[in-house]
């Protein structure tokens, strides 16, 4: 029989039964009517107050109740029976209603719904229809809680179309829903997304003659905030405040505010939060998380932390959610010692963190290079007996693969085989990325085929990282493949995977290759990125093909795609490299006018390339910014302590210290204005940078004296300037001055100092100097490592140079193209020409680009270790994919040449010069008199 055919069967009955229900009401409730004994009385009341907490409890009162003659009325049993099953005993209260029957206890309609009710929870609703099927069956007509049961049963098991039946049969029947009834079908519905049907049913309740609860407007408002619907959230709250019969709680209003929060509509999320604690609603744990969350990613700290403040002095307790959104936002915005502080409080309030909170912290000292904190971090979730999941193993993969640590990262993979985790996609293809990273070529394959053995098909992201990988690696006609196998799979190429294919077309002296792709991109439906511009720039600027790369600068502002810092810096590379200064200052005066700045690569280029007055008129552009500051009075505003400072110290950085001095004697005679540590340290810097240390001194004790107590900057600035000049007893002095005034120094300070003794051949104090940063916990940068490197390989401690360019590594620092300079010039100087050449290799791999200072070492070791036909080679790599060659290169060859008896071939390559664009240098003259 069909589910339909058993409805149109149930409701006969009922009809046909009224009759005899009629006819028997007297007689029932006759036999139903005796006097309650005390044991019944005492069970009552034992329920009515609800202390049937345990099973045990029920089963003592059952069995005495059963034991009792006469027997205890069906009432009293109903009692006991729906006590047990509010505390989820159903399978024991099914089991006690056929005990009952066997004692010769009737049920009635109330014990029979309790059943239906029992047999819903257990997903027996084929029962529960049986049921009904009795209740009527007995003469009982089913009231709105016995098809509300049903209804609830079905729902449970996701049968809302069954569910509607049999709410159509029951309104047909004559029955009328209740609130219950309606909350039950909306809150289904919202469940799997259907909200407007939910909100069609909320709008008929009123012609069963019942209303919207709280509960049903809780769940409408919470699906539509959650759906992104937030105005037509808005606009329902608004009816249910017009509702005399709703009284909003905290729980509609934590939906609201959360929506809000999520939409980015923070402002009004503490409009709504402000208006339901002016109601007296007091604020829960989860509305202020709300608030928390939303602020935090949205980068505003402060109004963060004033909820958090708040929520801790009106004695709500913050939970493990709220330390968690905290901490996992910190870390994200790279705040990790914030966000650990926040951990170490979670103990002292005794909250317990969870496998999220952890996860997070987890990942944000992987983030900030702190892996060993972060391994060990691991290692504690288990003591609190909490095991890692995918996403904790996945993420110190992660750690381990970015800090060069490939062997433990593919132990951990394999331990998180052992314990029973199936890695997912993303553990593949952070390991992958890992492999080519480090060169593993062979490994990186087998691990790919074990993925796909296990099931898991390559996705974008897996591509991707192959296509790098073979481009960074050199296997470029295997990346040639992989991308044309990609039609094949179903997997549409993104802009993401062009880019890193015109990148290692370029990179590989495939230009044309590489303009053929950049030409597809349209006919594939795809748009160019700033990515694809800047890559495509630096190629053609690598080609020499200068009038391509300006064409293609301007069909990249033409098409909208605004250039970011990078693309800067490529295209006034280009310009500097190719001898057109003015370009290169007229797109340097556009970035600066976007407020990006350029990297130390474009600055020491920049130095090395204009004159002194040029670099002066260049700095900052002073002259029109002091026009402006002068035109200031005629419009009634008059220069603040910022404009003073950003002129003073732009002045001190175009060598104009005098000119800056004379508009700080201004800002002195200006009395609404008053000098602040920031102007005091441009001034101190200015004249430290040109040699006036009497005049820094004098300035820096005119500061201390107004009471304007120095801080670390001023410090360094002093430091740094003395350091330069040699004299190390009056920087010492500062140092230590800083240090009782307990003003802590940074790692600037630090790697100043260690810098110039490593200059002055004073190594050991520099590792002195480098092991005390360890012991005030101050992390050296990539500047602090390449010093210190650099020290040791000028005294010929080689090996101690390259543990300390290992551990740099290991701390999570990523190795630049000076720190690689640096170690490659040390072991050419120590006549290790095959690490040389494997460190220049590695440096490729990992995408630096070798500069003509590296190059020119390079030469220089090879030619000093007779390898000349190598050193021939690798300058004509230099001329074909590598930066151009300068004057040091060329003296480098005419002196390798020269030394090496190669008399012809210096004369030739001397004659070759001229076409080039480089002037001949005396050096190259002196060179090549002894080779004659």
């Amino acid at each position: 029989m069909s589910f339909r055919q058993k409805l149109m069967v149930l409701s006969t009955r009922v009809i046909s039964d009224n009759s005899f229900l009629l006819q028997h009401q007297n007689e029932i409730s006759v036999r139903n009517y005796h006097k309650i004994s005390q044991l019944e009385s005492y069970v009552r009341d034992e329920c009515k107050l609800g202390r049937i907490r345990k099973l045990e409890d029920g089963l003592r009162y059952f069995d005495q109740l059963i034991l009792e003659r006469p027997l205890p009325s069906n009432d009293t049993f109903c009692h006991v029976l729906s006590s047990l099953s509010k505390i989820k005993c159903y399978s024991e209260v099914i089991g006690l209603c056929k005990k009952m029957s066997l004692a010769g206890v009737e049920p009635n309609i109330y014990i029979l719904s309790i059943l239906i009710n029992c047999c819903c929870q257990l997903d027996k609703i084929d029962h529960g229809f049986c049921l009904l099927g009795e209740i009527i069956k007995r003469g009982y007509q089913p009231n709105v809680i016995t098809f509300t049961t049903l209804i609830k049963g079905l729902c449970l098991q996701d049968k809302i179309d069954f569910a509607f039946k049999v709410f159509d049969k029951m309104t047909q029947m004559g029955i009328q829903p209740n609130v219950v009834t309606c909350t039950t079908l909306i809150s289904r519905l919202c469940r799997i997304g259907k909200v407007g049907p939910a909100l069609q049913l909320k709008n008929k309740m009123l012609q069963w003659n019942c209303r919207p609860d709280v509960v049903s407007y809780i769940v409408l408002i919470d699906t539509l905030c959650k759906g992104g619907l937030v105005d037509e959230a808005l606009v329902l709250f608004s009816e249910m405040l017009r509702d005399s019969n709703v009284v909003p709680n905290v729980v509609v209003y934590s939906s609201l505010i959360n929506g809000l929060c999520n939409s980015g509509r923070l402002e009004e999320a503490k409009r709504v939060f402000d208006e339901m604690v002016s109601r007296g609603i007091s604020a829960s744990v989860l509305s202020y998380n709300c608030m928390i969350d939303g602020h935090s990613r949205h980068g505003q700290w402060g109004e963060a932390r004033r909820y958090f403040d708040e929520m801790m002095d009106r004695g709500v307790s913050p939970d493990t959610v709220t330390f968690s959104i905290l901490i996992d936002s910190l870390c994200k915005d790279g705040m990790t010692k914030d966000a650990w502080g926040l951990f170490e409080l979670m103990d002292k309030v005794n909250v317990e963190p969870n496998q999220i909170t952890y996860n997070s912290m987890i990942d944000g000292l992987c983030l900030a290079g702190r892996l060993k904190d972060a391994v060990k971090l691991f290692d504690s979730m288990v003591d609190r007996g909490l095991q890692p999941d995918v996403i904790s193993y996945n993420i110190l993969i992660g750690g381990y693969c970015k800090s060069r640590k490939l062997d433990e990262a593919v132990q951990l993979f394999k331990k998180m085989k052992r314990n029973g985790l199936k890695p997912t996609i993303v553990t593949y293809n952070t390991l992958l990325a890992g492999l080519y990273r480090d060169g593993r070529m062979k490994t990186s394959k087998n691990l790919l085929i074990e993925m796909q053995s296990f099931g898991l098909s390559p996705n974008i992201v897996t591509y991707s990282t192959m296509l790098d990988g073979y481009c960074k690696n050199g296997y470029i006609e295997k990346a040639i493949e992989l991308f044309k196998s990609l039609e094949g799979t179903g997997i549409s190429a993104d802009i993401g995977i062009y880019n890193i294919l015109i990148c290692g077309f370029s990179r590989a002296g495939k230009l044309e290759d590489a303009r053929e792709l950049f030409n597809e991109i349209p006919r594939k439906g795809l748009v160019p990125d700033v990515v694809t511009y800047t890559t495509m720039i630096d190629g053609l600027f690598r080609s020499k093909m200068l009038l391509e790369a300006k064409k293609l600068i301007i069909e990249m502002e033409e098409k909208g795609c605004l250039p970011n810092a990078i693309t800067y810096n490529t295209i006034i590379t280009g310009f500097l490299i190719a001898k057109e200064t003015d370009k290169a200052l007229q797109f340097l005066v556009n970035m600066r006018g976007k407020e990006f700045i350029p990297s130390d690569s474009v600055v020491s280029l920049l130095t090395h390339s204009l004159s002194a007055n040029e670099l002066k008129k260049l700095i900052g552009k002073a002259g029109p910014a002091l026009q402006l500051k002068n035109q200031m009075l005629k419009w009634n505003c008059r220069p603040n302590v910022v404009s003073y400072t950003v002129l003073i110290d732009t002045l001190c950085k175009g060598g104009l210290v005098d000119e800056a001095l004379v508009l700080f004697s201004e800002m002195l005679t200006d009395s609404n204005v008053v000098p602040d540590v920031v102007v005091y340290s441009s001034l101190i810097n200015g004249l430290c940078n040109s040699g006036r240390l009497n005049e820094a001194k004098r300035v820096f004790n005119k500061m201390v004296s107004r009471g304007i107590s120095a801080n670390v900057i001023s410090y360094n600035c002093m430091i740094d300037g003395l350091c330069r000049h040699g004299q190390w007893e009056e920087a010492r002095r500062y140092f230590d001055e800083m240090m009782d005034r307990g003003v802590s120094p940074d790692t600037v300070t630090f790697s100043i100092l260690i810098d110039a003794h490593c200059k002055d051949g004073m190594t050991e104090d520099a590792c002195g100097l480098f092991e005390l940063m360890g012991k005030l916990n101050i992390k050296p940068d990539l500047f602090t490592y390449s010093s210190m490197i650099d020290g040791l390989c000028l005294t010929g401690r080689l090996q101690d140079a390259v543990k300390l360019f290992d551990s740099m590594v290991e701390e999570g620092l990523e190795p630049d193209v000076v720190s690689c300079n640096i170690l490659i010039d040390g072991y050419c100087k120590n006549r290790k020409l095959d690490e040389a050449m494997q460190l220049f290799k590695k440096m490729k791999q990992n995408g630096l680009q070798p500069t003509t200072v590296t190059y020119s070492m390079l030469l220089a070791g090879l030619f000093r270790d007779g390898r000349v036909k190598t050193a021939e080679s690798f300058f004509s790599e230099m001329q074909s994919f590598g930066p151009s060659p300068d004057e040091i290169t060329y003296v480098t060859m005419l002196d390798g040449y020269c030394k090496n008896g190669f008399r012809e071939k210096a004369i030739q390559l001397f004659e070759s010069i001229e076409g080039t664009g480089i002037l001949v240098s005396v050096e190259m003259y002196s060179v090549l008199v002894p080779g004659r």
